[in-house]
């Protein structure tokens, strides 16, 4: 079991459904809704790479960048997105 641990450093098992919610958020917020296959794409991007970091903990940033990354390998603008919303926040 992989857990992530967020800023106010509680630990919270990692479930890719709220990557999805993530990712669909800022897909909106630039008019786009990803097809099933693009979301297949970011889930299986983003737990393959949890997986190969062989860890039982991630940080909360380093999830984000990882969850960017797969948005930049699937749709670059939901990306920025994603990425301005959490410099903003």
């Amino acid at each position: 079991m992989i857990y992530v641990i967020k800023k106010d450093n509680t630990r919270e098992e990692f479930n890719v459904q709220k990557v999805i919610a993530a990712v669909n958020k800022s897909a909106n917020r630039v008019l786009y809704t990803f097809t099933d296959a693009e979301t297949q794409a970011i889930c299986t991007y983003v737990e393959d790479y949890v997986k190969n970091m062989n860890v039982s903990e991630v940080q909360i940033w380093q999830m984000h960048n990882i969850v960017e990354a797969a948005l930049e390998s699937v749709r670059p603008e939901v990306a920025k997105s994603y990425r301005d919303y959490r410099n903003y926040k």
